[in-house]
């Protein structure tokens, strides 16, 4: 299943019997789907709370997955068992997407331990603000290290690289990551790169500790990860 042709709420619009013939995919109709005039809706309520008012690109960032909207539209040619297992399955899938979500730049957003899903499961904003500190020189307090993440849409979205020129170029140029961009790698993106594993090492001298890339620091090696 690609990304364009996921709904937000995990469902993969190509395997719907309506797909291309009533229906051409949530994200091209933005949520009016066709069942939302038998029920007098503006559009599909998962799509309407996730994308239209949260900014989101899809479910798997809401600590509240699944949420009441998940039960309540129901399809009915489906049975309660049918129903249940369909939504633990969107589940799962959306928290592999959200695990693997990657930022404009190759920064991997799934994998940051800025990022608010990961913060709500298992806070190590210490760690993350001791690395940054000590690679970076960038001393960050931990109400600063909270991100939605380089996809969220929302106006109000929390970054934590609040200054950053990549992501508005990225979307001013309509592409998913800068590799996808023809002038890759750019100044801008210069202004934005990571450290490679041989430069975290080089800083850090006697100093450095493996495992300091191999759990934080590699999420941040964008020119690697777009490679």
């Amino acid at each position: 299943m690609s990304n364009a042709t996921m709904s937000c709420c995990g469902i993969d619009c190509t395997a719907c019997d309506f797909y291309n013939r009533i229906c051409n995919g949530c994200n091209s109709i933005k949520g009016k789907v066709y069942w939302t005039k038998f029920f007098d809706m503006p559009a599909c309520p998962i799509y309407n709370c996730c994308v239209t008012e949260k900014g989101q690109p899809h479910c798997g960032v809401c600590e509240q997955l699944p949420c009441r909207h998940y039960y309540d539209n129901a399809d009915p040619r489906m049975s309660a068992e049918e129903h249940i297992g369909s939504v633990e399955e969107r589940v799962n899938h959306l928290n592999s997407i959200t695990c693997n979500q990657v930022a404009k730049c190759g920064f991997l957003c799934g994998k940051c331990k800025a990022f608010k899903p990961n913060v709500r499961k298992n806070d190590e904003r210490a760690e993350l603000k001791r690395i940054f500190k000590k690679y970076y020189n960038l001393d960050f307090s931990l109400s600063e290290l909270l991100c939605d993440g380089c996809n969220c849409m929302r106006g109000d979205a929390t970054r934590f690289d609040k200054t950053c020129p990549v992501r508005p170029c990225a979307i001013s140029k309509g592409v998913t990551t800068c590799a996808d961009c023809d002038d890759f790698p750019c100044f801008m993106f210069k202004e934005r790169v990571g450290l490679s594993e041989e430069s975290a090492r080089y800083l850090a001298g006697c100093t450095y500790n493996q495992k300091d890339y191999d759990e934080t620091l590699f999420v941040f090696d964008n020119l690697k990860n777009l490679k």
